[in-house]
C-alpha cells in the first residue's frame, strides 16, 4: 500500500536533514577560533592590557554558542540512533542546524573580525601576531558554513521553478563561496579543488538543487580520497552545440565496474555506503534536469563523473538580444556593464545577498557595497554587489562604472551604536537618472524628480525586506528632509528602522 503524501514528504525531509548534517563539520572551527582568542588573552595578560576582560567575555559567549550547538548535535544523534520517528529526527535536526547557524553568527560578529585591531596594542614582537593568517582562514571557513546553512534553510521548504542556469558561472560561485573551504577542511588531508576548462553554456535547472548536486559529488570525491594524504578535485564544464557537460574528477581509490553499476542503477537505500552517500539524490536531480550520468573509473587511480545536460540555447539568444545600451545626458549610447545583466537574476534575493556579503567580508571593518534600481512596476532592473575586500576599498564607480551616478547606491556597514546599519543614497546626478528611466523632457521638473526619488526609495526598502533583510535594520538615507519631511512623512530616529521607510505611502 502506498504511503500517504504527508508521510512521504516527511521521510524525504528526514533524509535531506540527515544528509545535510552528515558532513556539517563545525566544532573544530569554533575550537580553533576560541584557541586563537585565548592566545590573545594570554598576550594581553603578559603585557598588562585592559583588553583581557572584553576578550574573556567574548570567548565565554563563543563557548556558550559552541556548547549549545554541541548539545543539539547530541540530541539529534540520540534521536537517530534510538530510531525515533521522522518527526522527532526532523525536529532535533532543525534545532541542531539552527543552533549551529547561531554559533556561526556569533563567530562572525562585526566587532570581532579585525585581527589587526586586536594586536594593535601589543608590541611588534608579540608572539600572537603570527596568528593573523590562521584567524582569517577560520573566519572564512565559518563564513562558508554559514552560507551553506542559510542556503539549506532558505530552500528547505520551497519548490523552486526550473530556469536557465549558466553552469560555469554557478560552479565558479559555489567553489569560491564554500566548496573550496569544505575541501580544504576535510580532516588532515591536503586536498585542493581546482577549476579546469569552463565553457559557456546554459542548462535548464533550479539553482538550489544544482548547488546540492555539486556539493554531493564534491563530498563523495573527498571521501574517495580519505586514504590519501593529498589530492586534487577538478571541475570542468565542456559544451558543444547540443549539450553542456559538467565533469568532477578525483584522484581517489576508484571503483570497480560492479560498484559503478550499483550506484548508477540500484534502487536500494545506499546510506550505508559512504562513497555512495547522496548518489540517489544525484540521479534523481540529473534525471529532473533531463540529463545523463556517465562514470569513468580505474581502481587505485581515481574517478570522473560526467553529467551531460541538454544545452539551453534560447536563454543565450535572449542574453544577446537584450537591450545593451542606456544613454548619457548628451544622448550618447553607452553599454550597460556586463555585471548588470549578470546579477539582476539574483534580485529576488537582494536583501539576503547584501547581508551575506556583509557576513563573508574579510575587510578589517566588514561591509558590502551595492547599487539597485526598482522600477514603477516593482521589478528590480539593476542590482550589483560586492563584499568589502581586505586589500581594496571599492567605490560605486568601480562597481557599476557606466551607471553609478544614475542609480540608487547602498552600503551595509558596521555601526557603533546598532552593530550594523544600511546606508542608501539617491542618484548622484538627476539628469542621468531621468535618462536611465526614460523620463520625457517635458516632465523633468524638480517636483516630479523628488516624487520619483521618494517613490523609488520606498520600493527599494520594500524589496529589501521582502528579499531577506530584517525590517528593523537601521537605515540612513540622503535628502531625507527634502524627499520625506517636506511631504509630512516622518521617521522616529536617525538612523530609523527600514520598515518605516517601506511603510510610507507612494506619492
Amino acid at each position: 500500500m502506498a504511503r500517504k503524501a504527508p508521510e512521504r514528504l516527511m521521510l524525504r525531509e528526514e533524509a535531506e536533514i540527515k544528509f545535510f548534517i552528515h558532513d556539517l563539520r563545525v566544532q573544530k572551527f569554533f575550537h580553533h577560533l576560541i584557541s586563537i582568542h585565548q592566545n590573545l588573552i594570554e598576550c594581553y595578560q603578559e603585557h598588562g592590557l585592559e583588553e583581557v576582560e572584553r576578550h574573556q567575555d567574548y570567548v565565554e559567549r563563543l563557548k556558550r554558542a559552541r556548547e549549545k550547538s554541541h548539545e543539539a548535535r547530541q540530541a539529534y544523534e540520540l534521536s537517530v540512533k534510538s530510531h525515533s520517528n521522522s518527526e522527532q529526527v526532523i525536529e532535533t535536526g532543525r534545532e541542531y542546524i539552527d543552533a549551529t547557524l547561531e554559533a556561526c553568527r556569533v563567530a562572525l560578529l562585526p566587532h570581532w573580525r579585525d585581527f589587526d585591531a586586536f594586536v594593535e596594542p601589543l608590541p611588534p614582537d608579540a608572539a600572537c601576531r603570527n596568528l593573523s593568517s590562521a584567524f582569517n582562514e577560520v573566519k572564512a571557513w565559518v563564513g562558508a558554513i554559514d552560507r551553506r546553512i542559510v542556503n539549506f534553510i532558505r530552500f528547505r521548504d520551497d519548490e523552486v521553478p526550473m530556469r536557465p542556469l549558466a553552469a560555469s558561472q554557478r560552479i565558479r560561485t559555489d567553489v569560491e563561496n564554500h566548496l573550496r573551504y569544505y575541501v580544504r577542511s576535510a580532516g588532515k588531508k591536503r586536498l585542493e579543488i581546482k577549476l579546469g576548462r569552463l565553457d559557456s553554456g546554459f542548462i535548464f535547472a533550479d539553482q538550489p538543487r544544482f548547488d546540492r548536486l555539486l556539493f554531493n559529488l564534491v563530498m563523495n570525491a573527498v571521501d574517495a580520497m580519505r586514504d590519501k594524504r593529498a589530492g586534487v578535485i577538478t571541475i570542468e564544464v565542456k559544451s558543444t552545440d547540443l549539450v553542456t557537460a559538467v565533469e568532477i574528477s578525483d584522484e581517489g581509490k576508484g571503483m570497480a565496474e560492479d560498484k559503478i553499476e550499483h550506484i548508477l542503477h540500484s534502487e536500494k537505500d545506499m546510506t550505508g555506503e559512504l562513497h555512495s552517500l547522496g548518489f540517489r539524490f544525484v540521479r534523481q536531480t540529473v534525471n529532473a534536469f533531463n540529463g545523463k550520468i556517465y562514470i569513468e573509473s580505474e581502481v587505485g587511480k581515481g574517478t570522473t563523473i560526467r553529467l551531460v545536460f541538454p544545452r539551453y540555447h534560447a536563454e543565450e539568444e535572449a542574453e544577446l538580444q537584450k537591450p545593451s545600451t542606456t544613454h548619457s545626458p548628451t544622448g550618447e549610447a553607452l553599454p550597460i556593464p556586463e555585471a548588470v545583466l549578470e546579477h539582476v537574476e539574483q534580485a529576488d534575493r537582494a536583501g539576503e545577498i547584501v547581508l551575506d556579503d556583509y557576513c563573508k567580508s574579510l575587510a578589517p571593518l566588514p561591509g558590502c557595497i551595492f547599487s539597485i534600481g526598482v522600477n514603477t512596476k516593482g521589478v528590480v532592473d539593476h542590482f550589483v554587489h560586492k563584499a568589502y575586500d581586505p586589500d581594496w576599498m571599492m567605490g560605486h564607480d568601480d562597481l557599476a562604472p557606466m551607471l553609478y551616478e544614475a542609480v540608487f547606491r547602498g552600503r551595509y556597514e558596521t555601526d557603533d551604536k546598532y552593530g550594523s546599519a544600511l546606508i542608501l543614497k539617491s542618484p548622484h546626478k538627476i539628469e542621468e537618472y531621468y535618462d536611465l528611466r526614460n523620463i520625457p523632457e517635458l516632465i523633468r521638473e524638480p517636483q516630479n524628480g523628488n516624487r520619483m526619488l521618494h517613490n523609488e526609495y520606498i520600493r527599494i526598502a520594500r524589496h529589501l525586506i521582502h528579499s531577506g533583510m530584517a525590517p528593523d535594520t537601521r537605515v540612513y538615507i540622503t535628502y531625507r528632509e527634502r524627499l520625506f519631511t517636506a511631504q509630512n512623512q516622518m521617521f522616529s530616529d536617525d538612523p530609523f528602522p527600514l520598515s518605516e521607510l517601506a511603510e510610507h505611502a507612494l506619492l
